[in-house]
């Protein structure tokens, strides 16, 4: 077993409608693969005619997405990062978020070969630090009430995707027949002064304080460009406000004159035990081998995981570039020190071999939040 330092993992979350051109972008660049899965943005629509001012709330209507997830060597993440930008042309807002965030990777399959080389020139866009994500799974059907709750501070377009949740329902005996397998995952980024507040904001809208509702946790990004038109509707000025934003942005030089004061009111908060110390331990493998490899997962201290199924995309044809194109994502948050025990047990499962085809990621998870049962 290796673990490879630190490398870098880009996140694209772009408009179905571009993602061909930015694919085709990051195949001339000599990046070897891409992992690819389709999930929907939604975003309010805006009111329009004389009926408008009768309607109580902005009606959520949905953009068909597609996510790119591209593991790279930290030298060459700018230039993949800008490549992003200009081949989808997400400087326009509403056309995509661009992201990257400092990954462990942990591999040792002679069968993936981690991307190398990327080759771009010219200038480079304006991305921003200061930055951190959300990643709240709740029951299928939930996922909109969550994304409403970012829509209506203003912060980004969320993103929503479906999984299968694994373990944690079988615990609950009974009550676990009330709670479906099937999973809504809503990310999205924000500046990270807000996460907190925004945080307490989706726990309290999703009541993941009771049981079996949903996992929320909090994750680091390094630098990226977010897009933040959350309504759809017809200008009726030269800019957008989207575009002042950007503008205003670049003036001052980075986000943090967004920092917005007070989104709870005060005293509405209610006390909450949150979960620090944690990870993200998620296991990339071939589809139908999630299953065993999350069982032997949990015998070894885990609490379970959220699976998703993606497509894995060959950019260019190597000798070592030959993984299966059907292939499953199985992410843990478990504290820090079961890293080891849980890495050492995928190994003995044959998680690396040729049937599996599989690496593991690991990356901070500064404080998650769950229903737990008191102890007395």
């Amino acid at each position: 077993m290796q673990i490879f330092g630190k490398a870098t993992r880009i996140i694209a979350i772009i408009s179905k409608t571009i993602s061909s051109d930015v694919l085709t972008a990051l195949k001339k660049s000599g990046l070897s693969h891409v992992e690819m899965y389709t999930g929907r943005a939604p975003v309010l629509k805006g009111k329009q005619g004389l009926f408008s001012i009768f309607s109580s709330a902005p009606l959520l209507v949905n953009d068909s997405m597609e996510v790119f997830s591209i593991v790279v060597n930290p030298e060459i993440e700018d230039n993949v990062v800008n490549l992003i930008i200009k081949s989808g042309k997400l400087y326009n807002p509403g056309r995509g978020t661009v992201y990257c965030e400092d990954v462990d990777l942990v591999k040792d399959n002679e069968l993936f070969d981690e991307n190398k080389n990327c080759v771009l020139t010219g200038e480079q866009c304006h991305i921003y630090s200061k930055l951190a994500g959300i990643c709240c799974i709740v029951q299928r059907g939930q996922g909109d009430a969550i994304a409403r709750v970012v829509l209506d501070t203003g912060i980004s377009v969320p993103s929503i995707f479906f999984g299968i949740g694994t373990g944690i329902r079988d615990k609950l005996g009974l009550l676990r027949i009330t709670i479906p397998a099937e999973k809504e995952i809503i990310k999205f980024v924000t500046n990270s002064y807000d996460v907190d507040e925004v945080m307490n904001m989706m726990i309290d809208t999703g009541r993941i304080d009771q049981p079996g509702k949903g996992f929320i946790y909090i994750y680091n990004i390094k630098k990226g460009l977010v897009n933040t038109k959350v309504i759809h509707g017809a200008e009726r000025s030269a800019a957008s406000i989207e575009q002042i934003i950007m503008a205003l942005d670049e003036l001052k030089g980075g986000i943090e004159w967004r920092r917005r004061e007070k989104i709870y009111e005060e005293g509405s908060i209610i006390k909450k035990t949150f979960l620090n110390k944690c990870v993200d331990l998620t296991i990339i493998c071939n589809e139908g081998r999630s299953t065993d490899l999350v069982n032997e997962s949990m015998a070894a201290g885990a609490s379970g995981a959220t699976i998703i199924k993606f497509k894995h995309v060959n950019l260019i044809n190597t000798e070592h570039n030959n993984v299966s194109p059907a292939r499953e994502s199985c992410s843990m948050i478990i504290p820090e020190t079961q890293v080891n025990d849980i890495v050492n047990v995928l190994d003995k499962t044959n998680a690396f071999d040729k049937a599996s085809q599989g690496y593991i990621i690991i990356r901070p998870v500064p404080k998650a939040f769950t229903y737990r049962v008191s102890k007395k």
